[in-house]
């Protein structure tokens, strides 16, 4: 990095100017340390060393069984069951146990050891005390019934212990992914390499930078990023290669790393420095409609339009300017340390997979963009270039993040105490109704009455039963309700302002003292969880009338206060924005109706009249022209008009549409 122009930074200011990742100063890369989490090392390789204990486990036991054949051999026994028995009738009584057989079942569905008969048969006292409670809430059963629930006790009790593992698998998995959220373990996949300078500045700077940056395989990211900086005069040129398409735009560039200088150059053209580019565009994708001709091809079949063989045409011809693009720049694509290939769904078999193809799906050099594109324009290389080699700056706010991994942790705690509960592998019996943990009644019925939207009845409900009933009015609802609390709505208020009532909110504010500043899980108050409009009016009209009764602005977030004045103009201003939409409406719709008769005013001057169509009979009646008689009887054959009737007929039709369309608008001003 000898001869490597020197930048001076502030430290405490790192966010002050964009940097080049090729291009760092030297006491940023000299402080830098990646941010990693050393729990995950550690506990993969707990991990190893439990599946190696447990394999050597199982190899010891396989030899014993081996040893012990020939003696097996010899004596009657259960190998399942690890038992021996005296004759062969008691083994053969054994075999039709059921403890032999949820002991085979335990070896085929969870893979577990067997267990000792006594264990089995306190399962089976747990499992019929389980059963015999169920049956009380039901006086319909027969005997049948009761009989085949004997029968088929094994069943029973593999069937519960699978749901408890597989609950409680549920139940690890996410224990997990909170566990690594807490402890910010980095997502393999991530597209981002986070660092830290901590010895540089005092503010707690994260720095980050796109994976695709560093060479492939990289292990220590600090030392290959120190790799990857440019020097003042190389010795061979660095190139980066980009090639975007899609909807039949193309764009390619090949970019010289050394003279680019970033965002931190105001001069746009030095900050990529593009030694060659192409751009062309063809007709392939069906205006309005989306997709390429082949998928539609594909989909629906084959169309036979001019424009769909257009569209085909293009397709091919496109693929092929492609590909030659390509094999004049391969030169520039094998000297490229990364080659940026943006082709969604289909597009990626112009640039794969055929013969002779310069580019390989394997090749570790070639990556996607790990963002959302535009177009494909010669603007948009250059935007995802700089994007790719900026070095991005974020300043953590450490209380926002102590707070976090608060509630995370208490989270994490009560899934693993509702995990605790739920492993009941080996004595898997269900709790008996007495046993379980009700929620307060009161409480329950307060929640009832705030999701139906009853506030009279939430009122009376709350004289009646006093000091107990108001407390929950104003407190969080987690300490009664047990885990049935959703976590998003723990007060009455956020209940009430999520689900749109408003009656309800504003007793609860003004008559019940309901507290608006508390929290729930995601730290919003109950007007950020409002349902609509409406209901932060509720709010802003409380905090107009009782400004001194919470802390409204900071505390329970409302914005501003609402008087009745503001209200009724606010109100006001709207209906009048209503009505000057409707008038232009109604304007647009005269214009068109009076444009729409003068067009049928210069047509029909310009049409030669037609023969007389209605001729006298000989018993003194007339023929009538096929238009009125085809308007008077509503039936209307064209096959029978001439092209003048036709087109008096459709005159007609218009005609009195746009009188049934005026006279609605009429109606509607009227009602007014």
């Amino acid at each position: 990095m000898k001869g490597r122009k020197t930048v001076h930074i502030d430290p405490d200011h790192l966010d002050a100017h964009p940097l080049n990742v090729f291009k760092l100063p030297n006491e940023i890369l000299m402080a830098l340390e990646h941010v990693q989490d050393e729990t995950e090392a550690s506990v993969l390789q707990q991990k190893q060393e439990q599946l190696t204990h447990d394999n050597l486990e199982r190899l010891q036991l396989q030899q014993l069984k081996l040893e012990n054949d020939d003696a097996d051999e010899l004596t009657l026994s259960c190998r399942t069951c690890q038992t021996s028995f005296d004759d062969r009738a008691d083994q053969r009584l054994h075999f039709a146990s059921d403890w032999h057989r949820y002991n085979i079942k335990r070896k085929l569905v969870f893979d577990q050891q067997p267990v000792p008969l006594n264990e089995f048969e306190d399962m089976l006292a747990d499992l019929d005390d389980s059963l015999s409670g169920s049956d009380d809430e039901s006086d319909d059963s027969t005997n049948d019934s009761d009989d085949d629930k004997s029968d088929d006790k094994v069943k029973t009790l593999v069937d519960r212990q699978k749901q408890a593992l597989d609950h409680a698998k549920a139940l690890d998995d996410e224990v997990a992914v909170l566990t690594r959220h807490h402890q910010h373990t980095p997502k393999k996949n991530s597209t981002m390499i986070w660092y830290t300078a901590p010895s540089l500045t005092t503010k707690s700077f994260h720095l980050g930078l796109y994976r695709l940056v560093l060479p492939a395989a990289t292990i220590d990211v600090v030392a290959a990023l120190k790799q990857v900086q440019a020097l003042t005069k190389p010795s061979n040129p660095r190139y980066w290669s980009i090639l975007m398409m899609g909807g039949g735009h193309f764009a390619g560039a090949v970019i010289d790393i050394h003279a680019s200088t970033g965002l931190i150059d105001q001069q746009q053209s030095r900050q990529v420095s593009i030694v060659t580019h192409k751009t062309f565009h063809r007709y392939t994708t069906r205006r309005k409609q989306g997709g390429s001709q082949s998928a539609n091809d594909s989909g629906k079949g084959k169309a036979r339009s001019a424009g769909a063989q257009i569209r085909r045409y293009n397709e091919q011809a496109l693929q092929q300017d492609i590909r030659e693009v390509i094999d004049q720049w391969k030169k520039y694509l094998d000297q490229s340390e990364c080659i940026i290939v943006h082709a969604p769904s289909g597009n990626r078999k112009m640039v794969f997979g055929y013969d002779g193809a310069v580019l390989r799906k394997d090749d570790p050099r070639i990556h996607g963009v790990p963002f959302t594109t535009r177009r494909p324009t010669l603007n948009e290389l250059r935007r995802v270039y700089l994007d790719l080699t900026t070095l991005k700056v974020m300043e953590v706010d450490e209380q926002a993040l102590l707070a976090k991994e608060e509630l995370i942790k208490q989270r994490e705690q009560m899934l693993r105490d509702r995990l605790e509960k739920s492993r009941a592998i080996d004595s898997p019996s269900t709790p008996s109704k007495k046993e379980t943990k009700s929620s307060d009644p009161v409480v329950d019925k307060l929640v009832s009455l705030v999701n139906q939207g009853k506030e009279a009845l939430l009122v009376s409900y709350v004289e009646e039963k006093g000091s107990e009933a108001t407390q929950w009015c104003k407190a969080n609802l987690s300490s009664s309700r047990d885990n049935d609390i959703d976590e998003r709505t723990p007060t009455l208020l956020h209940i009430a302002s999520s689900l749109g009532h408003t009656a309800v909110v504003d007793v609860l504010l003004r008559q019940l003292m309901a507290d608006p500043t508390i929290k729930n899980n995601q730290g919003k108050t109950a007007y950020e969880m409002a349902k609509d409009k409406a209901v932060r009016n509720v709010f802003r009209r409380c905090m107009h009338d009782e400004p001194a009764k919470w802390n409204w602005m900071q505390d329970a977030r409302v914005p501003s206060g609402l008087s009745l004045e503001q209200e009724q103009e606010q109100l006001a201003k709207e209906a009048k924005k209503k009505a000057k939409e409707e008038a232009k409406q109604r304007q647009v719709e005269e214009d068109r109706l009076r444009r729409e008769q003068e067009r049928e005013r210069l047509a029909s001057a310009t049409i030669t009249p037609a023969k007389p169509m209605s001729n006298r009979l000989k018993s003194g009646g007339y023929v009538l022209d096929p238009v009125v008689r085809a308007l008077r009887d509503n039936q209307v054959n064209i096959a029978n008009l001439s092209p003048e009737a036709k087109m008096r007929l459709e005159r007609e039709k218009r005609a009195r549409a746009a009188e049934e369309r005026m006279r609605r608008l009429g109606s509607r001003q009227t009602e007014k």
